[in-house]
């Protein structure tokens, strides 16, 4: 009876352990009706605000628990990957669909809320978010993650993301930075 009890209890903490909690990284849910791009969409400013396509662009998603305010304590999931459509003029251009496969799958468990954001990037002005000249990101969506039960629930669909836009620092800010450097260069001579 002890060994019966040991291999359940073992058998739990595996099934514990692979539970996942999944969500359907296609922007395009958001828009109310495909190629609409009234949500969901993201568009270039420093293209004239186009609409982000192929791999030229470059996204992935970030998540932490519900509550979560501050976009910068969220942490990767999912995979980096370009966008759709092979023109600004394609249907399917400015969504971002993850690596096409339709499920991300978290290290929280199903049904649990989260928060998550999409951070996307021109992949001509960087090689990531954090380095990239040209990003921009969603608002924080608090979404209930699926795979619940037995089969598992499909993944959660994103559909209230906002639509939004890649730029490039404000002019004000590397301004502001500029005089802040020249201020600290002109004090340096005079000591």
């Amino acid at each position: 009876m002890k060994k019966i009890l040991s291999l359940v209890m073992v058998l739990g903490v595996a099934a514990s352990l692979h539970a996942q909690g999944t969500f359907d990284p296609g922007t395009s849910n958001s828009d109310s009706g495909f190629g609409a791009h009234t949500g969901g969409t993201i568009f270039d400013g420093s293209a004239g605000g186009a609409k982000a396509f192929g791999s030229g662009y470059q996204g992935q998603y970030y998540i932490g628990p519900a509550g979560t305010t501050d976009i910068n304590s969220l942490v990767a999931v999912g995979p980096v990957a370009g966008f759709s459509g092979s023109s600004t003029a394609s249907l399917s251009a400015g969504y971002y669909n993850g690596d096409g496969s339709g499920t991300v799958s978290t290290s929280f468990a199903p049904g649990t809320s989260v928060v998550v954001a999409l951070k996307a990037w021109k992949g001509a002005a960087g090689t990531t978010y954090a380095n990239a000249s040209v990003r921009g990101n969603s608002s924080l969506i608090t979404i209930a993650l699926g795979g619940v039960g037995s089969p598992p629930s499909l993944p959660t669909p994103i559909t209230t993301m906002a639509n939004f836009t890649l730029a490039a620092p404000e002019p004000a800010t590397i301004a502001l930075g500029l005089m802040g450097a020249s201020a600290l260069f002109i004090r340096r001579r005079k000591v």
